[in-house]
């Protein structure tokens, strides 16, 4: 039997994916996060960087949000 893996997917979101998501590269992601426009992703010893689901679903929501069109939207 197969050990559970440290970074389960379903908790976890990892920067290419992230990138492959939003099609951004993952220079603009770490630019965002510097200007806290984005969650920062956390360097695990794995050396792969991740960011937690929750942190990136909420951040995605909080975007919606806040677009023209959800704006225009609400009047």
């Amino acid at each position: 039997m197969m050990p559970a893996p440290i970074y389960p997917p379903q908790w976890w979101i990892t920067v290419p994916e992230i990138c492959d998501a939003l099609r951004v590269t993952p220079r603009e992601l770490a630019n965002w996060a510097s200007r806290g426009r984005a969650p920062a992703p956390e360097a695990c010893p794995d050396g792969v960087q991740r960011i937690h689901r929750t942190q990136y679903n909420t951040w995605l929501d909080s975007m919606t949000e806040h677009t023209p069109e959800s704006e225009d939207t609400d009047r």
